[in-house]
């Protein structure tokens, strides 16, 4: 059984909403951290940055490294449950 404990931060740069996965990494005994994505903050929301980088993210993450679908959601703060789950339909 694989299991994978992530947690999503996004970040408000000068120019740009940067995305970053934190997740635990076994291996090191602690936490790790990526860049997972950005998009200029132009006309896009703090909310749209999150839905759109999380999104992309989680379909790179399907394809690439076999992603499975979450299971358990333990806090959200730019989305709500509905809107994570709503993403997670797109992506599965």
């Amino acid at each position: 059984m694989h299991n994978r404990l992530d947690a999503y931060l996004l970040h408000r740069g000068r120019t740009h909403w940067s995305l970053w996965n934190q997740y635990l990494d076994d291996s090191e005994g602690g936490w790790g951290r990526i860049a997972a994505g950005c998009v200029r903050k132009s006309n896009v929301t703090e909310r749209q940055g999150a839905v759109h980088l999380l999104m992309e993210f989680w379909k790179e993450q399907l394809e690439d490294g076999d992603l499975d679908q979450f299971h358990w959601i333990n806090e959200s703060a730019y989305l709500s449950v509905a809107d994570l789950m709503s993403i997670a339909r797109e992506v599965w």
